[in-house]
């Protein structure tokens, strides 16, 4: 990797790039976040129309679908490949830059031969693209029938996350009622906490599935001041959908805990 620093605009490149975006800085910020909550690495498929990922962590408990149409980005010119993105490393540098008030405005995205190329607001940085072959194929998003739906306020299920922690290392998603709220459950040993997350549930109304903080943790920070479509079930998998810009898409799917009879939290 390496990067530079200019005290104007960074000098144009003569010949046009293989592909060539420009990005909100803050569309991008929220894209490489929401990817880190779940992988260290992963193939981006460039495509005519929209920027796809699809990735799963390395334990199968937590995967991350995204998509960035066309409309979203102020410009999107390219041709179709896949790149091997190192993305703790990108989050890294716009950390950096965001710490410094450079991550702002319009940013520069680039793809040369085997360099990912990032410049704006006085600088330019190049990466160097992770051999795909070596990232984990993009799995295939199992086919759930889930029982109930609701939109819930991010913010609120973050805080609860949070707080859920300090009783449990796990938290219950749980529904009562059609037209009712999302609840947040954890219990220790002898203490609780549950918070109403917001919502009226839809379909089938009853649902009730417990999932470990640490799948969790990261991820609910990316959904902060977002409504946020989820999908519970009984014991099964938990999905949520936002679109934090238009034209941009963001969804994860969490596998359950299974839970024993002598859990604390198994009868909330």
């Amino acid at each position: 990797m390496s990067w530079w620093l200019f005290r104007e605009k960074p000098p144009a490149d003569p010949k046009p790039l293989p592909i060539n975006i420009v990005v909100d800085a803050d569309l991008f910020k929220s894209w490489i976040y929401a990817l880190s909550s779940i992988v260290v690495e992963c193939r981006v498929h460039f495509e005519p129309d929209v920027i796809r990922v699809t990735a799963v962590d390395t334990a199968n408990v937590a995967l991350v679908r995204t998509s960035i149409t066309k409309s979203a980005l102020k410009n999107y010119v390219g041709e179709p490949r896949e790149f091997g993105l190192d993305v703790n490393k990108v989050k890294e540098i716009v950390e950096a830059l965001y710490r410094e008030s450079l991550w702002k405005g319009y940013i520069a995205l680039g793809v040369e031969g085997k360099r990912l190329l990032i410049s704006g607001n006085g600088f330019a940085i190049d990466i160097e693209e992770l051999d795909p072959n070596s990232i984990r194929r993009d799995p295939s998003q199992p086919t759930i029938e889930l029982t109930t739906d609701a939109v819930i306020d991010g913010s609120a299920f973050h805080r609860a996350c949070v707080m859920a922690a300090v009783f449990s290392d796990g938290i219950v998603l749980k529904t009562v009622e059609c037209g009712g709220p999302v609840f947040a459950i954890a219990k220790g040993d002898k203490s609780s906490f549950k918070a109403d997350l917001g919502g009226k549930v839809n379909h089938k109304c009853m649902a009730r599935s417990k999932f470990s903080l640490d799948s969790l943790r990261d991820f609910a920070k990316c959904v902060t001041g977002q409504p946020v479509t989820v999908q519970l079930g009984n014991d099964h998998p938990a999905i949520f959908t936002w679109k934090p810009f238009e034209g941009a898409e963001y969804q994860f799917l969490i596998a359950p805990r299974i839970e024993s009879e002598d859990d604390p939290e198994s009868d909330p």
